[in-house]
């Protein structure tokens, strides 16, 4: 169970540096949302509208609709992103902090508060697993090197 323990820890730190990368292209992204809106004019916007579908669309009624709902992707954009990546980061780091716990740990009430963590703010199998953890499996480790000495 211990070692099953260490690999979810692993692979949820694993995920949250992906959920911090994806959260820094969502944010790359909409900055370039942003340029592109800025730099581009209503009747460019309007052509390739219309070359991509088949409606017919006033220049009056995109000059009047798209500073709204490009300016709202963008940010909805960015809000995700943001939210990706606070996730992330704190989701690697409660991972890598229980695991470094996991390794020093004596018996299970050094271990269960970051399994509670876990389970709230990172994913909730490794919590899970922290929490199902038993004083003897935690002593494994120390018992094993022992015999081996």
């Amino acid at each position: 169970m211990k070692i099953i323990s260490k690999i979810t820890l692993i692979m949820t730190a694993v995920a949250g540096i992906v959920f911090g990368i994806l959260g820094v292209s969502f944010m790359g992204m909409a900055a370039h949302m942003n340029s592109v809106i800025a730099s581009a004019s209503t009747e460019e916007v309007v052509e390739a509208v219309q070359e991509t579908t088949e409606s017919s669309i006033s220049t009056a009624e995109v000059a009047k609709e798209l500073p709204n709902f490009t300016s709202n992707g963008a940010n909805a954009m960015l809000v995700v992103g943001i939210i990706l990546l606070i996730y992330g980061i704190v989701c690697a780091v409660i991972s890598i902090i229980a695991l470094k716990k996991l390794e020093v740990a004596k018996n299970k009430k050094e271990i269960k508060p970051y399994g509670i963590l876990a389970c709230i703010f990172s994913f909730v199998a490794p919590g899970v697993f922290l929490l199902k953890l038993t004083d003897a499996q935690i002593r494994e480790k120390e018992e094993e090197e022992e015999t081996r000495r």
